[in-house]
């Protein structure tokens, strides 16, 4: 998300919680390694999410950053501002 609306993380989890819900109702399982929305190393905002990929690339082997990286350059824009 923008980071002007960052004090809004709480609700936006939340909405990503009913949505992974949804999706494991209907037959699409959540990512085995945890990768979801949901989950909270994955919700940030724009400034984090470019923080923590400077420093994913600077150490690939630290923190799992080969393997959140690769999360990173396999995304795809679903909804919003692609220049996020």
């Amino acid at each position: 998300w923008r980071d002007d609306v960052a004090d809004q993380a709480p609700r936006l989890r939340a909405v990503a919680a009913q949505v992974h819900d949804l999706l494991d109702a209907c037959g699409l399982p959540s990512d085995r390694n945890g990768a979801i929305a949901a989950k909270t190393r994955f919700p940030r905002s724009q400034s984090d999410w470019r923080d923590a990929a400077r420093g994913w690339l600077d150490d690939p082997l630290r923190d799992r950053g080969l393997i959140f990286s690769s999360l990173l350059i396999d995304a795809r824009v679903v909804w919003g501002d692609p220049g996020l």
